[in-house]
């Protein structure tokens, strides 16, 4: 039986834009030790940098306390086409996700930090993507975190930025996983108990003025300069997979009648939806999309064609292999392709 899961994306009223110019949102520093920072981002930027080498201050900044010199600072960045995590200390030390980030679409990053072993993770879209090891001191130099640039004045980001979160614990992966499919951080589940841990919280959701709230008890409220807020337009998500007892289909939910075009016209096709096969060293080595019809028939063959419009549809799934129990598959839409 194969495991599932299925994207979320991201929700919110309204979001900030930033220029790659001068746009910037200032907030203090109210982390030093074990801490997580989580955060949606959009863009089509190519950030400064390699993404093959370096550190996260070479990049444009993302959510950064960057100071000058090898010091105790931190910070992300969009780097080259990535999203990259580091700290400093004694030395530098940096990680950089394998997934490109600037596709245009909203992507989930994560960097967190456990003080008492020094690990550094980072996460794409509820992925843990890489892990190493920095120092353990208290990083304290900076006095401010910046959204959408160094803190150093210098190396700003474009593109859009919504829903920052900071707490001033590591979060788990079970936890970013259930934040990344829509769990608020003010919330609570089963794998998600940090909102004790919250110190900032920031959802961009006034649309209007030069400040941005914190929702956490910090009342750490930021200050934007030159940003622009934008109205959120979010197409349909996915809220729920059901997947058949024999791995033959899955039935896919979404949020609202979908179509595969944004005018309201035109029947979903298979290549609308995006499939991830994780292998976990399972036996079946592959699962693919055959085909998407409607929800009349357990059989591909004869159950009916989708015409547009549906809100439940059912994935037909050709597997490769007999899965042993530990694959896992995700289902999430394909970019602008479905309205």
């Amino acid at each position: 039986m194969l495991s599932l899961g299925f994207a979320q994306t991201k929700i919110g009223e309204t979001y900030l834009s930033f220029d790659g110019n001068d746009d910037y949102v200032e907030v203090t520093r109210n982390i030093s030790d074990s801490f997580s920072i989580a955060f949606w981002v959009k863009t089509t930027s190519t950030g400064s940098g390699s993404a093959n080498s370096g550190q996260w201050w070479a990049g444009d900044g993302l959510v950064d306390a960057e100071v000058a010199n090898v010091v105790a600072d931190f910070g992300t960045s969009l780097v080259a086409d990535r999203f990259r995590f580091g700290v400093g200390g004694t030395r530098d030390v940096s990680i950089t996700s394998t997934t490109s980030i600037n596709d245009g679409d909203w992507h989930y990053c994560v960097a967190t930090r456990d003080q008492t072993n020094g690990e550094i993770k980072i996460y794409v879209d509820g992925i843990k993507e890489g892990d190493s090891t920095g120092g353990t001191e208290s990083l304290t130099r900076p006095s401010n975190i910046r959204f959408g640039s160094l803190q150093t004045n210098m190396q700003y980001f474009q593109g859009g930025l919504d829903g920052i979160v900071i707490w001033d614990t590591a979060l788990t992966e079970d936890a970013i996983t259930d934040l990344y499919n829509g769990l608020s951080p003010m919330s609570s589940s089963s794998n998600y108990s940090f909102s004790s841990n919250l110190v900032g919280y920031w959802d961009f959701n006034e649309g209007t003025g030069t400040t941005v709230k914190d929702s956490s008890n910090s009342n750490n409220n930021g200050t934007i300069n030159g940003a622009s807020w934008v109205p959120d337009i979010t197409p349909p998500t996915i809220t729920n997979v059901t997947l058949a007892s024999k791995n033959s289909y899955a039935d896919v939910t979404f949020s609202k009648a979908v179509y595969n075009t944004n005018g309201g016209s035109g029947a979903l096709e298979v290549s609308d939806l995006e499939l991830l096969f994780i292998q976990n060293n399972g036996d079946a080595t592959n699962v693919s999309i055959s085909s998407i019809k409607q929800t009349d028939n357990t059989d591909a063959n004869s159950a009916s064609a989708l015409t547009g419009g549906e809100q439940t549809i059912r994935v037909f799934l050709t597997i490769t292999g007999c899965p042993s129990g530990v694959e896992q598959i995700r289902f999430q839409a394909e970019a602008n392709s479905i309205g």
